[in-house]
């Protein structure tokens, strides 16, 4: 798959190449990793109209010094507000490819809590369904049935696993599905996006000797960089010089 490939060509920024001057998430992190030629790796929510919204937390306070809830809020709402650290927006998910217009690939990541409602995945299909640039874009979730439903729903995008080693707030059981990268009997994926803390890994060594491409996040230093060199075909980055 094109995508795929376009996708492991360059390490991609974590939530755009932000730093003290262009907050993650960011129509300015996302310009200045385009900028560098790098593609880049993104959260988005559905709000409560339906618009997709291109943020990392599930409520507004730590960028934005605002309680808001964003799947309680419409898309006026959001845009009332702005960063605390710069004079910039809450971007949608249009206003991103927009700005990307193809340039480099980008790693969509499905934000899911309190269960899967396909409405989330339908909107999300809809918005880049108007992108004319299907081949840089791949999705991905911890979500196993956001993985199974996009899968099942599109052939436009491969579509990856998120897991880890240890999943905060979860059942030992539901721990144990992700650590051992059972659940993805559940989501069949294209690739896999593993935590580099919990690399190298039993499960992810025999995905990896099947062919399953291997992502590893959050690679913020160079020691992680070195394992996951050894561990996965690519990386999402963030603080570090490439």
């Amino acid at each position: 798959m094109e995508n795929l490939k376009l996708l492991l060509e360059k390490p991609l920024a974590h939530r755009g190449l932000h730093d003290a001057t262009h907050v993650e998430n960011s129509l300015g992190a996302f310009a200045q990793a385009i900028d560098a030629g790098l593609g880049f790796e993104l959260d988005v929510h559905m709000l409560k109209d339906g618009t997709i919204v291109v943020h990392h937390d599930y409520d507004m306070k730590r960028l934005f010094a605002f309680p808001g809830k964003l799947k309680e809020m419409t898309i006026e709402e959001v845009k009332r507000q702005r960063f605390t650290a710069v004079d910039e927006r809450l971007p949608t998910l249009a206003e991103v490819l927009d700005l990307a217009q193809g340039r480099v690939p980008i790693l969509i990541e499905l934000k899911i809590s309190n269960g899967f409602d396909p409405a989330f995945p339908e909107k999300l299909l809809q918005v880049l369904e108007k992108y004319p640039f299907k081949n840089q874009i791949a999705l991905q979730s911890f979500n196993p049935y956001a993985v199974r439903w996009l899968k099942q729903h599109t052939n436009d995008f491969p579509i990856g696993q998120l897991s880890s080693g240890k999943l905060e707030g979860q059942k030992p059981h539901i721990q144990f599905l992700f650590k051992t990268m059972l659940v993805n009997r559940i989501s069949k994926p294209d690739f896999v996006s593993f935590d580099v803390d919990y690399l190298p890994s039993c499960a992810i060594r025999r995905l990896r000797r099947r062919g399953m491409p291997i992502i590893a996040w959050t690679v913020d230093d160079d020691t992680k960089r070195r394992k996951a060199s050894r561990h996965a075909d690519q990386i999402i980055f963030e603080n570090l010089k490439l």
